[in-house]
């Protein structure tokens, strides 16, 4: 029983947590929040994958500033200003 437990414990360790969103949905997800919060759309930039949280992250910059924008695998988004910290 105690080799079973361990043995699910390394499993647990090296296998990646699946991921509830796509990239497509998580897009999604940060283009209404910058739409709703009256930004052009066209300053966000390409997304990088967090495979660690299945976070997904959108840099924006545009005549507001500089902002990044995380969608996490639970469907939340987070922005981020640099100049002012998290909203």
């Amino acid at each position: 029983m105690l080799v079973l437990v361990i043995a699910y414990l390394i499993w647990l360790r090296f296998t990646p947590p699946s991921c509830n969103y796509t990239e497509v949905q998580a897009l999604d997800k940060v283009t209404e929040h910058v739409t709703w919060l009256k930004r052009n759309t066209k300053g966000l930039g390409p997304s990088k994958f967090k495979r660690e949280d299945c976070s997904y992250s959108y840099t924006y910059q545009g005549p507001e500033g500089k902002f990044e924008h995380v969608f996490g695998n639970w469907g939340e988004v987070h922005t981020w200003d640099y100049a002012q910290g998290e909203l």
